[in-house]
């Protein structure tokens, strides 16, 4: 159910999500298969690749649509299941990753964290300005002085900005909108 706009992500193309699913399952297969654990689950720099997912790693080389080669990845850039492209872009708003809701998946699904209801005073986000980064419209809304302080600044937006480094098809960057990113909490 991935869908990109191919003028925005020319990478991204109509194989990919089928791939970005492929991968998955065989990185799954590979730390049941090796007898791997749970920490190479969340660490692993390993990736399965095909054509369609070798741009959004920023790989070279003759990948075909099919098969999929275990390849090492830089692990400065790299680790585990969350950080492949299938997780990433599962959470976007817009053509911009979704800092809550990646932050949410992490609190209830990886955290076991027990989320209340929405603050009923709660508004969307504000539209991106010009000159201003995903983070800085995120924090803007539901950072330090506003009615979500207290969920998201507390606890969503930190986990959602650990993965600011990823665009909305999961390649890594180093920019947002012109501004260097901040992946910190």
């Amino acid at each position: 159910g991935i869908t990109r706009d191919s003028a925005i992500f020319p990478d991204f193309t109509s194989s990919t999500p089928s791939a970005m699913r492929d991968e998955v399952l065989q990185f799954l297969g590979w730390i049941f298969a090796e007898g791997r654990g749970v920490k190479d689950f969340y660490t692993a720099p390993v990736g399965f690749v095909s054509a369609p997912l070798a741009p959004l790693y920023g790989l070279t080389g003759n990948y075909t649509n099919d098969v999929l080669t275990k390849v090492d990845l830089d692990p400065t850039q790299r680790s585990g299941l969350l950080t492949q492209p299938g997780f990433l872009s599962s959470y976007i708003t817009g053509n911009d990753p979704d800092i809550i809701h990646r932050g949410v998946f992490i609190a209830q699904r990886i955290l076991c964290v027990e989320l209340p209801p929405p603050d009923p005073k709660a508004t969307v986000l504000i539209e991106l300005q010009p000159n201003m980064s995903n983070r800085e419209r995120v924090e803007a809304t539901t950072g330090k002085g506003t009615c979500g302080q207290a969920c998201h600044s507390a606890l969503f937006n930190p986990l959602g900005y650990a993965f600011e480094n990823y665009d909305a098809i999961g390649k890594y960057r180093t920019t947002d909108h012109g501004k260097p990113v901040n992946a910190a909490d």
